[in-house]
């Protein structure tokens, strides 16, 4: 009997600390670099919860515009809910396949506690996104992170996902409620938006938000909750001094990483603008900005890792002592391209 396999492309996404911004971001990258610019003028600004940091000791830093990826207009996305499937039974089997047929991914929320090669099956039960792009005869292929903790190719049988699926519960965080379903649009052209980057590298360095440009319900909330741009940095002193004290803690790499993540996009971004001349060259920015922070930030995570793994507080002071000369550094680099645009 022949072999049924059916698989979307996949690529390297620009983006990895949140799957919610993987996902979109390699599909469109698996299908031209086009959406670049689109992703330049977008990701730049941070936010933290200041709330969660207090009430669970929990230390949560994230692009200020949540689940752009699915907002961008590269993709054709359709939004449903889990809870709206369950109540009519739809048969989430046929319904993958049935998407995937047509080329649609999929990403939407399951009990990983079913789920193979993740850290959490057969252990405790954990709600989490999850991006389906193919099948063959009797399993779903799925990317992800994985139980080693890299970002990786997965494949769980019918039975399993199924079971997964059907064991999510829906809790107040209403991300774990909605079914994405979206594949790329080719006929999309995008243009580098100097306006909206200008405001959000405003925003960023000011430490300020301006909501209407974030295009997110949960950056408008009560101020209160949030802070915003150069502001998390401060939240994050305060965590990893709690590492040093043992004050409740656990060694978060999630963060960090999305700091990286975030220098890495802005170098590209700053890269992007001088080579289109949208900002002269000869001022050395790109250059400046590698050096003073996108190899800080990296040294940074070597520093975190090595003192997870020593339980040596030395290499989190070095962080701690380092990262606000940093972070003012950044800070007159984006003044001088905010200038110059």
């Amino acid at each position: 009997m022949r072999k049924i396999e059916k698989k979307l492309k996949l690529a390297e996404p620009i983006i990895r600390n949140f799957q919610r911004d993987a996902y979109p971001l390699l599909v469109m990258a698996a299908n031209s670099d086009d959406y670049l610019p689109w992703v330049y003028s977008n990701f730049v600004q941070l936010m933290m919860n200041k709330e969660e940091y207090v009430e669970q000791n929990w230390y949560r830093v994230m692009y200020c515009n949540q689940y752009i990826g699915f907002q961008s207009p590269f993709l054709e996305t359709i939004k449903l809910k889990h809870s709206y499937m369950k109540l009519f039974k739809f048969d989430i089997c046929d319904f993958l396949k049935t998407n995937i047929d047509s080329g649609y991914y999929t990403m939407l929320s399951l009990d990983k506690y079913y789920v193979p090669n993740t850290v959490t099956y057969h252990t405790i039960h954990m709600q989490h996104d999850t991006m389906i792009y193919g099948y063959d005869s009797s399993s779903f292929k799925l990317v992800g992170y994985g139980h080693m903790g890299k970002f990786e190719q997965n494949s769980v049988s019918f039975e399993d996902f199924k079971e997964a699926f059907d064991a999510l519960c829906i809790t107040y965080n209403w991300w774990n409620d909605v079914v994405y379903v979206f594949r790329y649009d080719n006929t999309v052209k995008y243009d580098f938006n100097k306006r909206l980057f200008k405001r959000l590298l405003e925003d960023y360095y000011l430490g300020q938000n301006t909501p209407e440009y974030t295009q997110e319900e949960i950056a408008q909330r009560n101020k209160d909750i949030f802070e915003f741009g150069i502001n998390v940095y401060s939240y994050y002193k305060e965590y990893l001094n709690s590492l040093i004290v043992g004050d409740g803690h656990y060694y978060d790499y999630t963060p960090l990483h999305l700091f990286v993540e975030h220098k890495q996009i802005m170098g590209k971004t700053i890269g992007y603008l001088e080579r289109t001349e949208i900002i002269p060259s000869s001022n050395g920015l790109y250059d400046e900005y590698q050096t003073a922070v996108v190899k800080k930030f990296e040294l940074y995570m070597k520093f975190f890792i090595k003192a997870d793994i020593t339980r040596n507080s030395k290499w989190l002071m070095k962080i701690i002592d380092n990262i606000d000369d940093t972070i003012l550094q950044e800070c007159l680099i984006l003044r001088k391209i905010h200038e110059l645009l």
